[in-house]
């Protein structure tokens, strides 16, 4: 498997200090870190395609510059966040190119390739998009076949570069689940390069977190609890609150009320108020209370009226407040 010893990245000074790093088989390592900090330089070195200013990276127990450009492509395959160049290529086309390191010039395909192809089809259930052109398909769609053609490559270990930078937050998650899900069922050890944190938190098995020069590893859970991804994500308008996994606008209440509920109606109250400007406070002397009702809730301005929509409160609670509010 893929380790590191004492290896410096960067191109004429180390962006970050040593790392003796290590990749795991069936496990899903996302690398995070803000933009400049040595995410793409990292990922580009473990593949072979930037040498290290010092140090080494293993697989299999030999450096990876030792490798011949074939041998390599036997170990290791590389997402990039470029799209195709050709984009008229089918889908079939572009899974068969991922068999190229295993055939010399002048073969074609054998029934063992197209064996490999058929497996990661149904891995990654894009078997109906396999006659298809990639100029037809959406962003998840090719993200989806690009990871497929890795995987056609047959190695034991995949790296990604920003796998969802195009995609929308359902396919997003998707891709996440999809690369979890692969190293359950292959035993590939998978590392993807991303910004997305939340996906990343909820299906990674390892995180390499980079910041300022620093490179913090561990489970999702640990560095949450260790205060390491508040401190590198949050700043002074934005704060992670790690009971609810989720990161927060930094306002000062203009207002305070009294809220009282439970479930959803009182997360999403609560949420809605705090974007207005109005914080939560035990003793305050407006009081609001959410009640169960036969078509969903109602909320209760307690002593004055109730409301039946949320949009109905919000807009009274504006109107009923001091005007800084």
């Amino acid at each position: 498997m893929l380790q590191t010893q004492a290896l410096s990245i960067g191109y004429q000074t180390p962006l970050l200090p040593p790392l003796s790093l290590a990749l795991r088989q069936g496990q899903l390592t996302v690398l995070l870190g803000a933009n400049g900090v040595g995410k793409s330089s990292l990922l580009r070195t473990l593949a072979g395609l930037q040498k290290p200013l010092a140090g080494k990276a293993h697989i299999a127990g030999k450096d990876v510059m030792r490798y011949s450009p074939t041998d390599l492509a036997k170990q290791l395959s590389l997402v990039l966040t470029d799209k195709p160049q050709d984009l008229y290529l089918t889908v079939e086309d572009t899974l068969a190119m991922g068999r190229f390191p295993y055939m010399r010039w002048y073969q074609r395909l054998q029934a063992s390739d197209k064996t490999v192809i058929t497996n990661v089809l149904e891995l990654t259930q894009t078997q109906d998009l396999l006659h298809k052109r990639l100029a037809t398909l959406s962003d998840g769609q090719l993200q989806k076949v690009m990871i497929a053609r890795a995987l056609v490559q047959d190695t034991p270990i995949v790296l990604l570069d920003e796998p969802t930078a195009h995609l929308d937050l359902p396919n997003r998650f998707m891709i996440f689940q999809l690369l979890r899900d692969l190293t359950r069922q292959t035993k590939k050890a998978i590392l993807v390069a991303t910004h997305d944190l939340e996906p990343s938190l909820q299906t990674a098995d390892q995180m390499w977190l980079l910041d300022k020069g620093k490179c913090f590893v561990g489970l999702p859970e640990a560095l949450v609890l260790e205060g390491v991804v508040g401190r590198v994500f949050g700043n002074a308008t934005l704060a992670y609150n790690a009971v609810n996994d989720k990161f927060q606008l930094v306002q000062t209440p203009l207002a305070y009320l009294q809220l009282t509920g439970e479930g959803i109606a009182y997360t999403q109250t609560h949420k809605a108020l705090a974007r207005l400007g109005i914080g939560i406070e035990a003793n305050a002397e407006v009081h609001i209370r959410i009640l169960p009702a036969p078509a969903g809730w109602v909320w209760e301005w307690v002593g004055k009226e109730s409301f039946e929509t949320l949009e109905s409160l919000c807009e009274k609670v504006m109107l009923m407040l001091p005007k800084t509010a």
